[in-house]
C-alpha cells in the first residue's frame, strides 16, 4: 500500500506497519537488545492508535471527505476489510480518485484471486493519476502491483508514464 507495509516477528506476537525489518528483529534477539525494538513498536501502535481515533473522530464530522478515509485505510494495516471498506468508500465519494483507486488495485493483486477487480482499479488509477497529488508514488504503486499479478500491459504503461512525467526522479533511472 501507499503506506509502510511491513510484518515483524516478534516471537509469538505479530505486529505491521512497525517499520523495522525481520533481519533487524533477529539481530536484536541475539544481542540481546529486542525489548529496545519492542518499545518503539509499542509507541508506534499507540501513535496509531490515537490517529485511527481521530480520523473516525473527523469522518463522523466529514464523511465525505475522500482522502480521510483513503488516510484511514492506510492505517488500518491490521485489519484489511475495513481498510478496504475505507478505499471503497472514497472511491464511491470520487469515482476518479487515483489514490483510493491505486489502493484498491493493489490489495486485489495481491490478497485476492480477483485479477480483473485489480486490473480495473489500475487501469482507472493509471487514468485518473495526472496532476493528483502524489502523482509519481501512485504510479508506482500501479507499476508494481500491476507487474506482481502479471498485468504486465498495465505495469509497461505505468512504468513509461513514470518515466515521460518524472524524468527526473531517481526511481525511475533504473529501468
Amino acid at each position: 500500500m501507499l503506506g509502510l507495509m511491513m510484518m515483524c516477528d516478534m516471537g509469538e506476537q505479530r505486529e505491521e506497519d512497525c517499520g523495522i525489518p525481520r533481519d533487524i528483529w533477529e539481530l536484536a534477539r541475539k544481542t540481546g537488545v529486542e525489548h529496545c525494538l519492542q518499545g518503539k513498536v509499542d509507541s508506534a501502535r499507540r501513535t496509531r492508535e490515537i490517529l485511527i481515533g481521530k480520523l473516525e473522530a473527523f469522518l463522523r464530522q466529514h464523511p465525505e471527505n475522500p482522502y480521510a478515509w483513503i488516510l484511514l485505510g492506510d492505517h488500518l494495516v491490521g485489519d484489511k476489510d475495513k481498510a478496504v471498506e475505507c478505499y471503497q468508500t472514497a472511491v464511491h465519494i470520487d469515482p476518479k480518485n487515483p489514490e483510493a483507486h491505486a489502493e484498491l488495485g493493489e490489495y486485489f493483486a495481491e490478497y485476492t484471486d480477483s485479477r480483473e477487480e485489480a486490473e480495473y482499479h489500475l487501469r482507472m488509477a493509471l487514468l485518473h493519476s495526472e496532476g493528483y497529488v502524489i502523482e509519481e508514488e501512485v504510479i508506482c504503486v500501479i507499476e508494481e502491483a500491476a507487474r506482481a499479478c502479471g498485468l504486465e500491459e498495465i505495469a509497461d504503461q505505468a512504468l513509461k508514464t513514470g518515466i515521460e512525467r518524472f524524468p527526473e526522479s531517481g526511481y525511475w533511472e533504473v529501468f
